[in-house]
């Protein structure tokens, strides 16, 4: 089972959401209130962070997506109980 990881480097929350959601973690509240604060003035951080997480999704990375080195996002493999 894969699940979202997101966590806020700044504050340490950190949340967990179902993996089967894919490119919808980018709606999740956290994700996208630091989506919306990026704009206008940092556009290529804005690209980058949605062009990695179409790469976690699609399989092409197994790599986190960071915005500005304040949210980490990464899908990951755990162990089902």
């Amino acid at each position: 089972m894969k699940v979202w990881v997101v966590h806020h480097l700044d504050y340490g929350d950190i949340e967990i959401w179902d993996g089967e959601i894919g490119l919808l973690i980018l709606e999740t509240p956290m994700v996208k209130s630091e989506l919306e604060s990026l704009i206008p003035s940092y556009r290529d951080a804005h690209y980058d962070f949605l062009t990695a997480v179409e790469a976690i999704v699609a399989g092409r990375s197994n790599a986190s997506a960071y915005i500005d080195e304040r949210l980490e996002v990464e899908l990951v493999e755990v162990n089902e109980l």
